[in-house]
């Protein structure tokens, strides 16, 4: 994989030592797009030719969209460059999902089906690189931006290496325009803030999600094996697990380009405090709630057009956004379960309880049912088949007894402890006092912090959760 045995430490530190020894912007955005090359292949080199084509459709598209042709023709050229990227997506993602559900739909009617023989590999990062650049057409298409005439601009853009695999979803009118201009150290680089977020981002990922895994993992197994309050605790953990994973990356993504002069979107808004689920979905993988918000459900009608149309909008955008987290029906089932989520609340919202002020008691109730409302959709997501989905739920709700295997009670406090430090960072507690520090003692404080950070990593290599998508 691509972060084992320091890779992208080593490919991070040569990219950057290079980068910035070289003056001329021309050959320091080339350097970077063969760094960005580089990364990718080490995964597997032949599918750089995927990117690459997918960068070379939506490259002509976009010069075809800004030419004086008629509004038919600019459709055309828009739906042409929307189908490629959907079919080589589609192929690569979901051909095996689809032939198995039809060999299964098959099996059940009593007809004759057979299992497929032909297995497809799934490229890296497919799902966010593809969505990076049908967004760039669809921006061209409405006059949003005009066509880059570089296409190395724009394939460094599409195949840029700190966010390329899990985001966050960079759009093309944020980042092609830094592109223009030859980054400055002093001007365009915050080295303390981004070595904080990558050194928090690595804390979030090696010390605390890949520090519990174990535990979610044995629960997930077997859960007939596990207690009751193993299972509520293995939730609360992979709420934690989940976003700490996720998040992570996106700290570490942000900070790489930050050190380079670029800057990326913000991914994550501290969800776990959030008072809804609305409120949820704003905070959580914003680059991808904002993709389907901004190129779906708004070109859709959105809530333009009556409730009874704004919930179908809803339900068709959570729809999809389940499919794309995965060629499996469980995250399809946990797309809708977001959609009603959603849908529930706006009813909520549009009744006359809901329309009445809020104040801290009510943020505090709405905290604690969006907190367990997220939690109950984990085990859709993350179980590994839907036999074991089904023993976890009737374990957790007491329909059937769990097993003789607990896990330590002292996950409790431990959870506990994780709350109050996510909300004192929250908080920036102690912030404005190291934002005053001379460069030398932060320089010091800042080793012993990655020093005991180290200390702290899990043994063993945990992937990404978001890689798989």
């Amino acid at each position: 994989m691509l972060f084992t045995e320091g890779r992208f430490f080593l490919l991070f530190a040569l990219a950057f030592l290079t980068y910035w020894a070289l003056r001329s912007n021309v050959a320091r955005k080339r350097w970077l797009l063969v760094c960005s090359c580089v990364f990718y292949g080490a995964w597997d080199w032949r599918f750089l030719g995927l990117i690459f084509l997918s960068s070379g459709i939506d490259f002509a598209a976009g010069l075809a969209l800004e030419g004086p042709k008629s509004d038919r023709a600019r459709r055309l050229w828009l739906s042409a460059s929307i189908v490629a990227n959907v079919a080589v997506l589609g192929f690569f993602k979901y051909f095996g999902f689809f032939v198995d559900s039809a060999v299964a739909l098959a099996s059940w009617l009593g007809l004759p089906a057979g299992p497929r023989t032909l297995e497809i590999v799934l490229p890296v990062g497919i799902s966010f690189y593809t969505f990076q650049s049908m967004s760039y057409t669809i921006d061209v298409y409405r006059r949003d931006l005009r066509a880059v005439r570089s296409w190395s601009d724009f394939a460094l853009f599409v195949a840029f290496f700190p966010q390329l695999v899990a985001g966050p979803i960079v759009r093309a009118v944020e980042f092609l325009p830094q592109l223009e201009r030859a980054r400055s150290w002093r001007d365009d680089v915050r080295v303390r803030a981004a070595l904080g977020l990558f050194l928090l981002g690595f804390v979030k990922k090696a010390c605390v999600a890949d520090s519990i895994a174990g535990a979610i993992d044995g629960v997930y197994a077997m859960p007939p094996s596990w207690s009751a309050y193993s299972h509520w605790t293995a939730l609360a953990l992979y709420t934690v697990q989940v976003y700490c994973d996720f998040s992570g990356y996106s700290d570490m993504a942000i900070a790489t380009a930050g050190l380079l002069g670029y800057r990326l979107t913000k991914n994550f808004d501290w969800p776990l405090l959030a008072t809804d689920i609305t409120d949820w979905w704003r905070r959580w993988h914003i680059s991808l709630s904002t993709w389907f918000r901004d190129y779906l459900y708004y070109p859709l009608g959105g809530n333009r057009k009556g409730p009874v149309r704004t919930y179908v909008n809803l339900w068709i955008v959570f729809f999809l956004c389940g499919l794309w987290h995965g060629a499996q029906w469980k995250y399809v089932i946990w797309g809708v379960m977001c959609g009603v989520y959603l849908i529930g609340h706006r009813m909520w919202s549009r009744s006359a309880l809901g329309a009445r002020p809020s104040g801290a008691v009510r943020h505090a109730v709405g905290w604690a049912l969006t907190t367990f409302g997220v939690m109950m959709w984990w085990p859709v997501f993350r179980g590994l088949d839907f036999t074991r989905t089904g023993q976890q739920l009737e374990i957790l709700f007491g329909l059937e007894a769990g097993g003789p295997r607990s896990l330590s009670p002292w996950w409790a406090p431990g959870l506990a402890a994780m709350a109050l430090v996510h909300v004192a960072t929250r908080a920036r507690l102690g912030a404005s006092l190291l934002e005053r520090l001379p460069d030398w003692a932060w320089t010091i404080g800042f080793g012993a912090c990655a020093a005991l950070a180290a200390a702290f990593t899990a043994s063993g290599y945990q992937p990404f959760v978001y890689f798989q998508f």
